[in-house]
């Protein structure tokens, strides 16, 4: 169970991040899955890309608001540093986790 609308602004944010972030000609892929654990339902969502990565210093702070990262300076990647920091927010109040794995140049999974 969960707020449909909410979910969707998580899912809205992750896949626009991933094409925000992966060059053209890149890879972005998205799953959903369910499965069932101690009779309760449990919904899984990967988004990964192979776009250009996240720092290793960087993984940390992602979920932090306003956080922005070393290409904030990039003109072509526009951005507030609230999306992810939302999400994770989100998230949270439907008792969920949000975690990220990511190498620099090879890109993220969320």
């Amino acid at each position: 169970m969960g707020d449909p609308d909410r979910l969707d602004e998580v899912f809205v944010n992750l896949i626009g991040n991933a094409f925000k972030f992966t060059p053209e000609g890149g890879a972005i892929r998205a799953h959903l899955s369910s499965e069932v654990v101690e009779g309760r339902p449990v919904w899984t969502a990967e988004v990964r890309d192979t776009g250009v990565g996240i720092a290793p210093g960087e993984l940390a702070h992602v979920f932090e608001r306003f956080y922005q990262g070393s290409r904030q300076d990039d003109p072509a990647i526009p951005g507030t540093g609230v999306g992810l920091a939302l999400a994770s927010e989100l998230v949270a109040l439907h008792e969920g986790t949000i975690r990220v794995e990511s190498m620099e140049g090879q890109g993220s999974t969320f």
